[in-house]
């Protein structure tokens, strides 16, 4: 058997793609499709519109359609037409936009948290409370509880949104229009705020407020908010237009030929008296309403010509249980941190991401062990803590674990008998390397193997420490989780150090959450490119004891193509490209999956430009039930690990430094 090459480890980076398929130099450029896929400027064809106009081509909404309800002394109050745009996008992308933004509403807003859906239904045509209004047939009702993200300031609202169609008079397959109305109403929490003052509507048990200072900031101060779409036969922009300006580059002249599918339009029930003017542009609602009306665009643009998101955050732990969490330790420990921080960096920056890195943490550790408070068997260490504020919060939450560093900061006195912090200098690759040493020995004389990691974790307490330096194997108790939190050097040994534990007292896991680019050997990651590692790469890194790929079971497969996926995820530069934290990123997961872990990424929810982790959870050993199998991945392992080590233990040194 051979072991597989580590990722160069006192060399760049081997060459990325461009380096190796360079085209002649007389191949020319492919063509450019700038044109075809550069997103319209929608601000240069919005037009405000005024309530008196006539002429209008967009006719009234009907009031009823907000849901508001009358009063003894006036109508349910009219909605007021604010601007209209050209829709480049047709209708059923349009439609899926609009869903998306109702489950989503802090796409339109950084101060909203996010929107829980209460209540959801198709209307039912036959039904008298479905009936149509003055030819609008509703077709979708969900009602939605709106979260700030700042509950000290803002309160909860709920909302009502109403999918409306009107169809033409002689075919009622034909959509002339489709209306999506957002109608405000009261929550518990904002009627605890404003105990009166609310609009009753019996007959629905709705409540709607009745002044603007019920309406949160996070949200426009109107009654109701109408998202229309026209629908129109597709059209090139210079005939929706008519001779409206010349074209005078090449850019307006191929914005021109863009087919024209319908016109997006905003209308708004304001408080106060009923408005019988056009706002002007500088109005606040009709800049709300052109923000609203650009983020439509960008939206359904996108949907239309196949955008696909590069980033895909909550794949590990779920959004709304990280959040929940998240403004739970914020609340409790955000303001005391900051006003007792010690150290001369920002603690805003520091406090706030070191609180999401703790949130993902405790329900990471709640999704694999279940309780709330216990996390990890042996508990947690924060390898190069820093500040120690990570170890502070989780202590503080009751999660027993330390962490340390080669030197104390100003904060660690600050945190009193608050945390576990410790101060302590040791060479990593020579620890590991007698770990390794340990868990080779009796390999050749056919001793008892060691229990995996999984049985450890299932109540194997593990052989005693006999490293020659008790201290730092002191530092490691049997089954501990790693956390490497922007470890700086350290970062590339996370995975070197946690299989060296895993195959001799056991590791529980690990999270590495990478910052300055180091490799193994000591020395700066500065490439810009890293050669993405294929299916058939990685078959041999996840099950050496296979002779090839095609003798893999079905639960195999299914592993090779986690890994894959987990592999291609990360991020990339502005330009389509990969970037150095791209780059260095697959250069980790490499050496993650070389060395033997199920591996997992996940951009975290932190103020951080350096928010990518990689999550390990088990050694590709500890699922192998066949004993001779286990003891061949058991050496395979060792040894790609003294690979490593070897090439890097004369150069590597430890820092001392801020």
């Amino acid at each position: 058997m051979t072991s597989q090459p580590l990722p160069s480890t006192a060399s760049a980076p081997r060459p990325g793609p461009s380096q190796r398929r360079r085209a002649p130099a007389t191949t020319p450029p492919p063509p450019s499709t700038h044109h075809a896929t550069n997103r319209p400027n929608i601000h240069q064809h919005v037009s405000y519109l005024s309530p008196t106009q006539t002429d209008s081509p967009y006719p009234p909404l009907p009031a009823s359609l907000s849901l508001l309800p009358r009063t003894t002394q006036h109508d349910a109050p009219a909605f007021l037409p604010i601007l209209a745009a050209p829709a480049y996008a047709p209708l059923d992308a349009w439609h899926h936009v609009m869903d998306d933004l109702i489950r989503h509403p802090e796409r339109n807003s950084s101060n909203i948290l996010r929107a829980d859906i209460l209540e959801q239904q198709t209307c039912d045509s036959t039904s008298s409370n479905d009936a149509d209004i003055d030819g609008y047939r509703p077709i979708k009702r969900i009602r939605r509880s709106i979260l700030p993200r700042r509950p000290g300031l803002d309160w909860e609202m709920h909302q009502e949104c109403t999918l409306y169609h009107r169809t033409d008079p002689l075919d009622a397959s034909s959509i002339r229009e489709a209306v999506v109305v957002y109608t405000p109403i009261a929550s518990p929490q904002a009627r605890q705020r404003f105990s009166e003052g609310w609009i009753d509507d019996p007959t629905r048990r709705l409540s709607f407020p009745s002044h603007e200072e019920q309406i949160p900031f996070y949200h426009p101060k109107v009654r109701a908010i109408a998202f229309r779409y026209f629908v129109s036969q597709p059209q090139p922009q210079s005939q929706h237009d008519g001779a409206e300006a010349a074209a005078s580059s090449h850019d307006d002249d191929a914005e021109r030929s863009l087919p024209i599918f319908g016109t997006h339009s905003i209308a708004l029930v304001p408080f106060g008296p009923d408005q019988s003017a056009a706002l002007p542009p500088t109005h606040r609602l009709a800049r709300i309403s052109l923000h609203l009306v650009t983020t439509l665009h960008t939206h359904t643009w996108g949907r239309t010509h196949n955008y696909v998101k590069r980033v895909h955050h909550d794949v590990v732990v779920p959004r709304e249980a990280f959040q929940d969490l998240y403004l739970q330790l914020k609340a409790r420990h955000a303001s005391h941190l900051i006003a007792t921080w010690a150290e001369r960096t920002d603690p805003s920056k520091h406090v706030f991401e070191d609180l999401g890195i703790a949130a993902f943490l405790i329900l990471l550790w709640r999704k694999w062990w279940g309780d709330a408070t216990t996390g990890p068997p042996g508990g947690f260490v924060d390898v190069g803590c820093g500040n120690g504020l990570l170890v502070w919060i989780l202590n503080q939450e009751g999660f027993q674990g330390h962490g340390f560093d080669l030197r104390a900061r100003r904060s660690w006195a600050t945190y009193g008998d608050g945390a576990d912090l410790r101060e302590h200098k040791f060479h990593v690759p020579r620890f590991v390397a007698r770990r390794l040493e340990r868990a080779g020995e009796g390999e050749d004389e056919g001793k008892t193997e060691p229990a995996s990691t999984a049985e450890a974790v299932n109540g194997d307490e593990g052989d005693g420490d006999d490293d020659d330096d008790e201290a730092v194997a002191n530092l490691f108790p049997p089954h501990c989780f790693l956390i490497g939190n922007h470890a700086d050097e350290l970062t590339p040994w996370l995975p070197l150090l946690s299989t060296s534990l895993g195959l001799t007292t056991g590791c529980s896991g690990f999270i590495n959450i990478p910052c300055c680019p180091f490799m193994l050997g000591g020395d700066k990651f500065t490439s810009m490119r890293y050669i993405p590692i294929e299916r058939d790469d990685i078959v041999p890194l996840l099950f050496p004891h296979h002779p090839s790929s095609s003798s893999l079971s079905e639960e195999e497969e299914k592993r090779v193509e986690e890994t894959v996926t987990a592999m291609q995820r990360g991020p990339t530069s502005t330009e389509g490209g990969e970037s150095r934290n791209g780059a260095y990123l697959s250069y980790l997961s490499h050496l993650h999956v070389n060395l033997g872990w199920t591996m997992e990424k996940e951009a975290l929810r932190i103020p951080s430009t350096k928010n990518w982790c990689i999550v390990g959870r088990n050694l590709f050993l500890d699922s192998v039930d066949d004993v001779e199998h286990r003891r061949r991945m058991r050496t395979e392992l060792r040894k790609r690990c003294i690979d490593a080590v070897s090439a890097t233990t004369t150069s590597w040194s430890p820092r001392v430094g801020i």
